[in-house]
């Protein structure tokens, strides 16, 4: 698309789409681009990615991006960051990546494992502070010997989560 597509605009209209899945499900986009945007320097962009991220986050959608390009978007085009990487890490999916088309298959396939072996942790906050916090996340057990054996796995997980005080 030559670099001219609203990547963050369709991120934050989907976002909104997903208002009408029902919460008990998992919500999951995944998202073909070239990675482009059209970037601050144009008229195109309604959204911040900012603000892109934290309706994703909100709405707790993973992000699942494929990127249908030879070289990043920063050697394409001067200074433009990947957009979609970046969407897809803060919402705790992943970003793949092929320019051979007739592979997509594979991606999808990989795509779909990844889904299916989602499990949720949750964490409540020893304070009552609000903001935004970044935690520390590993996979294990604790031995018969008391000690934290970590885990070999993969964990997709977003960067950090907002805690915000449950009306009383």
């Amino acid at each position: 698309a030559d670099g001219l597509t609203p990547l963050r605009d369709a991120a934050y209209n989907l976002a909104k789409k997903f208002l009408e899945v029902d919460g008990r499900y998992l919500r999951v986009a995944v998202v073909v681009s070239d990675g482009l945007d059209s970037g601050d320097d144009t008229a195109y962009a309604q959204r911040t990615l900012e603000e892109v991220i934290a309706q994703l986050q909100r709405h707790q959608i993973l992000v699942y991006g494929i990127g249908i390009y030879q070289e990043p978007p920063q050697e394409q085009k001067k200074k433009a960051p990947d957009i979609l990487k970046k969407i897809a890490e803060e919402t705790g999916g992943a970003m793949f990546y092929e320019t051979n088309l007739g592979r997509l298959t594979e991606v999808f396939r990989r795509i779909s494992d990844t889904i299916r072996n989602v499990y949720f942790l949750s964490y409540t906050p020893q304070n009552d502070e609000e903001g935004r916090r970044i935690i520390r996340m590993e996979i294990g057990t604790y031995g018969a010997n008391g000690k934290w054996h970590k885990q070999k796995a993969t964990i997709f997980h977003r960067k950090g989560y907002t805690y915000q005080k449950s009306p009383q």
